[in-house]
């Protein structure tokens, strides 16, 4: 969930990188185009100009719509990925290997008895984050419709004792520096004859499989907002609204890259503009009569995708 997160995250960074060069770009292209100059340059610089006009108004549009979604998804999937980490923290806790100091345990001096954890480890692997991060390019894959269309999660559980037999931790009897009860033992400081505890896990995680429907719900109760109070259904309802935030991606425009002059030949606005200023060709006609002639003009005003330069400074 943390990737999806921060992958939630990079998509609107990029909308508004992306916005940030359009607005630079508009700039330049208004100041050449309201130039009182009569030069080819500032002819050249008005389809740009309008283009990058109806691409920014188009974006923001986009970016205003998607960062509501993206916003509560990018909320619920952090939350998510927190609830994890402590669940995956909580089921390393362990009850420590323990000697009591005397046979009886009511015999033992205060404090000996006490049921004692092992302390938790809080330094991370050296290759903890290495092993992750080679990975960053799949994860990137999580953010997609079928990507989530099965989500793992994982709910703590106390640790069940078997049955017919013993298993840790529990309380034993050590001998000779081994603690044992019955099938189990564990060697353990001291030489004496002590009642003793034998270290083992309390909670193991179980993993929960959220199946998306056809609607885009995980059949979640009907409610609000993902606060129910239960956890399950809590984590159902933020894999719904992380699924729309991933739909919606799919759905939004593709940013518009000013330095490429395939970004304005997919513009209907560059298109027509380029064909009325250059070929005195009327918006209003039929598209596809002109599609060729228009082609043309763009090829030679405004040159091939490998050389188009939109700073009218440099033609």
């Amino acid at each position: 969930m943390l990737a999806i997160a921060e992958e939630l995250q990079s998509r609107i960074t990029a909308h508004d990188n992306n916005l940030k060069t359009l607005h630079t770009a508009m700039a330049k292209a208004a100041v050449v185009a309201s130039s009182p100059v009569n030069s080819p340059v500032v002819k050249l610089a008005g389809p740009i100009y309008l283009t990058l006009t109806d691409a920014e108004e188009k974006l923001v549009a986009a970016i205003q719509q998607q960062k509501v979604i993206i916003a509560q998804a990018l909320k619920l999937a952090a939350n998510i990925s927190g609830q994890e980490n402590i669940i995956a923290r909580m089921a390393e806790i362990e009850v420590e290997d323990h000697q009591y100091g005397d046979a009886a345990p009511g015999d033992a001096k205060a404090g000996q008895t006490a049921i004692r954890l092992k302390p938790l480890n809080t330094k991370q692997p050296a290759d903890c984050m290495a092993k992750p991060n080679d990975k960053v390019p799949s994860y990137k894959k999580l953010l997609s419709e079928q990507a989530l269309a099965e989500i793992n999660l994982f709910n703590l559980q106390a640790e069940q004792q078997p049955s017919g037999k013993d298993a840790a931790p529990l309380v034993g009897k050590e001998v000779g520096g081994t603690c044992t009860k019955e099938n189990v033992n564990r060697a353990i400081s001291g030489s004496s004859t002590n009642a003793c505890t034998i270290e083992g896990k309390l909670l193991k995680t179980i993993k929960a499989e959220l199946l998306a429907s056809n609607d885009g719900k995980y059949d979640e109760a009907e409610t609000e907002n993902s606060d129910s109070g239960d956890i399950d259904n809590n984590n159902k309802i933020a894999a719904t609204e992380i699924l729309a935030a991933a739909k919606a991606l799919t759905k939004g425009p593709a940013n518009f890259d000013p330095q490429a002059l395939d970004s304005y030949n997919s513009s209907d606005t560059f298109r027509k503009a380029v064909g009325l200023i250059d070929g005195e060709i009327l918006p209003d006609k039929p598209a596809p009569t002109y599609t060729e002639r228009i082609n043309q003009l763009i090829k030679e005003h405004y040159g091939e995708p490998s050389n188009f330069k939109t700073n009218s400074g440099e033609r």
